[in-house]
């Protein structure tokens, strides 16, 4: 298995570059940086190891060697989107089922402060990995991206992260949950100010009137969602928060 000074191997290669690098990537260029540096970093970790053993397992496999990148299509585009919408000084990032990082890594060097929680334990020594090689390269990154060993919504109960100033994010989350975690988990959804999800990919595979089901279980509990703009059209990312509350009528005189 690679050891942490393998996989800096990327980072140190990449110094020089990271010295004149804007700390925030507000340009595709700086996006692009900041793939190829993950995507190096993952090539690493792959060397001389299966992938099962690394964590990457085939659905990273893929991105490394047939699309030669870190950073999947919804990485870049919810990248974007939560820079577009979310102020970096109030608001902070929960991706849950964070796999080996490389959205919350992007997200944590482009300064949010961010957690991934990740309940497989070879993907969160991989995306432990992928944090080291990231914090050496942009070690105010350190303070910024935690990872937290577990499941959701447990791996965080009773933590400062469950706030209105968090933005929850869900990708690829086919996990087969059960009826009843799918409940406690939009259970949750009011006491965060945001939530960002895949709705055909949320806790399983959903058809078309399971999609529709989901949403009108987030409307029964407060929620208001729409589609997130600029994806492509067999996605289906939404953006759901509580609906804001409602000023009474002034009494008349």
């Amino acid at each position: 298995m690679p050891d942490e000074q393998q996989t800096g191997a990327a980072a140190s290669a990449y110094a020089a570059d990271a010295a004149a690098f804007d700390l925030y990537p507000d340009s595709a260029g700086n996006l692009d940086f900041i793939d190829g540096y993950l995507y190096r970093v993952m090539r690493e970790l792959l060397q001389g190891q299966d992938a099962d053993s690394t964590g990457l397992y085939g659905y990273y496999i893929r991105r490394i060697e047939v699309l030669r990148r870190a950073l999947s299509w919804y990485d870049r585009r919810l990248y974007e989107y939560i820079d577009s919408q979310f102020d970096r000084g109030s608001r902070k990032i929960v991706h849950v089922g964070v796999g080996v990082g490389t959205l919350a890594a992007a997200l944590a060097i482009g300064g949010f402060v961010t957690a991934g929680i990740e309940r497989d334990g070879r993907r969160f020594a991989a995306a432990d990995r992928v944090r080291a090689a990231v914090i050496e390269t942009w070690p105010a990154a350190a303070e910024r991206y935690t990872l937290i060993r577990g499941g959701f919504p447990a791996g965080i109960a009773g933590t400062t992260w469950i706030s209105p100033e968090t933005v929850l994010v869900f990708t690829n989350s086919v996990a087969g949950w059960s009826d009843e975690l799918t409940r406690e988990i939009l259970d949750c959804f009011p006491s965060y100010g945001d939530v960002l999800f895949e709705l055909r990919q949320f806790g399983r595979l959903r058809e078309a009137d399971e999609r529709e089901a989901l949403l009108a279980a987030m409307r029964e509990r407060g929620l208001v969602t729409a589609a997130v703009p600029e994806m492509p059209a067999n996605s289906y990312f939404f953006h759901a928060r509580p609906c804001p509350p409602v000023n009474p009528a002034p009494a008349r005189g």
